[in-house]
Formats: structure tokens, C-alpha cells, sequence
């Protein structure tokens, strides 16, 4: 009797990692199957997809709207005037020249291309109140 129960033991152990095993296998090809329709297997789908912006070859330097370089004063109204021009005549390319310049919060419109050329820094505030009111966003 007790030889038999050891052989029903180990043949029920047999079972176990068969259906273990079973069981592995199908959630292996129910992964392959997520994974073939995975949002990253259509990336150069998406990719294909996208195209560069073009932007009007005009330019608007926010020296020329008042920005001081020296990150000591305040730039903020003449970034927000350069993008303004530059939104509201079509778009075109905002120029930050080489230099610091303090500024607060910048809002971008459409058609327009905040350009830093090499050596240019905007500085951006720390005081929390110069971002209010706050804006809605979602990325």
C-alpha cells in the first residue's frame, strides 16, 4: 500500500508540472500576442506619419522688442511681444541672441520658432507668483 500511494504521489506531481507547463506555454503565446499588438510595434507607422514643421524665414529678435542681455533685467514683455509679431505676421523664427536673459514665463504661439543661437540663456525666474495665473496644460 505504501508503494502505491509513493507512485500516486509522484504521478500527481507529473501532473501538476504538466499542467504547470501547460499553463506557461499559453500565457507565452498570449503575450506573444499582446506584444505583436503593441503600441510600439507601430512606431514606424507612426513615425512615417510625422512630419518636421516649416517655418517662414522671417526673424524676430527679442533684442529688437527691448530684452537686455545680463540676466538683471527683466525680459519677459519682450519675448512675449517678439512672439506675438512673429505669430500674428505669419510665424517665423523668435531669435534669442547669445546672452543671459532673465524672463518668467514664455508661452508660445503657432508658427513660431523660439531659436537660442550658441551662447544664448534664458534665465528663468524662481519666484512662484511671476507663473500666475496658472495655465491649464496636458501632455
Amino acid at each position: 500500500m505504501l508503494h502505491s500511494l509513493k507512485k500516486f504521489i509522484i504521478a500527481l506531481g507529473c501532473l501538476v508540472l504538466i499542467v504547470s507547463w501547460l499553463s506557461c506555454s499559453s500565457q507565452s503565446n498570449t503575450s506573444k500576442a499582446v506584444q505583436k499588438n503593441a503600441p510600439w510595434n507601430q512606431l514606424k507607422t507612426i513615425e512615417a506619419q510625422i512630419k518636421p514643421p516649416v517655418f517662414r524665414n522671417e526673424l524676430f529678435n527679442i533684442v529688437d522688442f527691448g530684452a537686455v542681455s545680463g540676466g538683471q533685467v527683466n525680459c519677459t514683455e519682450s519675448i512675449r511681444k517678439a512672439i506675438k509679431a512673429c505669430s500674428d505676421l505669419g510665424g517665423g523664427k523668435v531669435i534669442v541672441p547669445a546672452g543671459k536673459f532673465y524672463t518668467g514665463p514664455i508661452h508660445l504661439e503657432s508658427n513660431v520658432n523660439l531659436h537660442l543661437e550658441k551662447g544664448a540663456e534664458l534665465l528663468f525666474s524662481t519666484n512662484p507668483k511671476d507663473y500666475y495665473p496658472l495655465v491649464h496644460t496636458s501632455f
